[in-house]
């Protein structure tokens, strides 16, 4: 990516300066970070410091974990790490040691996601049961750890994902809908381009995992300035709700009853310590998806339900037939070097927001 063509800085609703950082494969949403905490500059060095090491594990990446890309872009058009639950990742605990013999750097567990865990991924992915609603499997998986740390446990998923900027298509729709619904609740009239901006802008920071009620009062404030008034109270909290709400109610969906099953497999503490890592997603989660959706199918007798495992072997049986399979690996190392330095990005950014955080005063807007 061409960064000083790419980048843009444009002027935010408080006046603050807004870096636009866009995807370099187009999957990845355009990300807005106020200048103050992510700067062109920033971008720059980020870009140009893709290191021997970051080479190093692209390269080694599984076959397994290039084949869950495949499947993530074939059916949500999203990168894998784009369908966890907020503030989830994923534990690399039980991998094994890496090193790159060239720089001497050693990772005591192997950073990229282990073949089991992908494959168990790849079969809730190709499941139609999830078919056009990225944010359902987000939703399942969040259930599973749920379960098996414990809901009463701080360190579980939260009940309620916030709106995902990740999901293009449902972002763009569900965009759309609070738009209208801001326009109502603030009486506005129909909100120039620019507004709509301003309130993507307020929706993109309600969604980020670092969201808490201090970075919800910097909403209320580009509220403010987006209106010229400050909210009533009950416009505020109307307004948070909108803010917060997921992308779509999960009670209608054909497959909600699914969920059930997973209670009927999760052990509640399995894996759980006080070692944080313990709390990262893992494969036993995803493993308790395929098992629990294998008892869904046996209980439900339906001939047009197949098992995760059946889902994922017809999916590699269409790829052999496919010819253009050589093409899509070719795009890999584009898309995962996308994610990475997304991740970077995010890492740096929530530092220094934290950081930020602990000198300003966010009891006033």
């Amino acid at each position: 990516m061409d960064s000083k063509n790419e980048i843009q800085e444009v002027a935010g609703p408080g006046n603050e300066r807004l870096t636009i950082i866009p995807s370099e494969c187009g999957i990845l949403p355009k990300v807005y970070h106020n200048t103050l905490l992510w700067s062109w500059e920033d971008e720059e060095a980020l870009q140009q410091n893709w290191s021997a090491d970051d080479k190093f594990l692209l390269r080694k990446t599984t076959p397994h974990e290039k084949s869950l890309y495949r499947k993530t872009m074939q059916y949500f058009k999203v990168y894998p790490g784009m369908l966890l639950p907020n503030n989830v990742t994923v534990c690399t605990y039980e991998n094994k040691e890496i090193k790159n013999a060239k720089t001497g750097t050693t990772w005591i567990q192997n950073p990229n996601w282990s073949p089991r865990f992908c494959e168990y991924f790849g079969g809730i992915v190709c499941n139609p049961a999830f078919k056009d609603r990225p944010d359902f499997v987000t939703f399942i998986i969040a259930e599973a750890m749920r379960l098996r740390i414990g809901e009463d446990d701080e360190r579980a998923p939260k009940e309620v994902v916030g709106p995902n900027h990740f999901y293009e298509d449902t972002t763009h729709i569900w965009w759309n809908e609070a738009i209208e619904e801001c326009q109502r609740l603030l009486g506005r009239r129909p909100l120039t381009n620019d507004k709509v901006e301003v309130i993507k802008y307020v929706l993109y920071k309600s969604g980020e995992t670092w969201f808490e009620d201090r970075s919800w009062k910097q909403a209320m404030r580009l509220v403010k300035d987006m209106i010229g008034t400050p909210p009533t109270p009950l416009q505020a909290q109307v307004l948070k709700q909108v803010l917060l709400e997921k992308p779509g109610a999960f009670e209608s969906h054909p497959y909600y009853d699914f969920r059930r099953y997973l209670s009927k497999i999760v052990k509640k503490g399995y894996k759980v310590t006080n070692n944080p890592a313990s709390c990262q997603l893992q494969t036993c989660d995803l493993r308790a998806v395929d098992h629990a959706w294998e008892l869904y199918v046996k209980e439900k007798k339906d001939p047009a339900l197949l098992t995760m495992t059946a889902y994922r072997e017809k999916w590699y049986s269409e790829q052999k037939r496919a010819t253009a399979a050589s093409a899509r690996d070719d795009d890999f190392p584009k898309w995962k070097k996308d994610w990475i330095l997304f991740e970077h990005r995010w890492a740096e950014t929530k530092l220094r927001i934290e950081q930020q955080a602990q000198s300003e005063d966010f009891d006033s807007y």
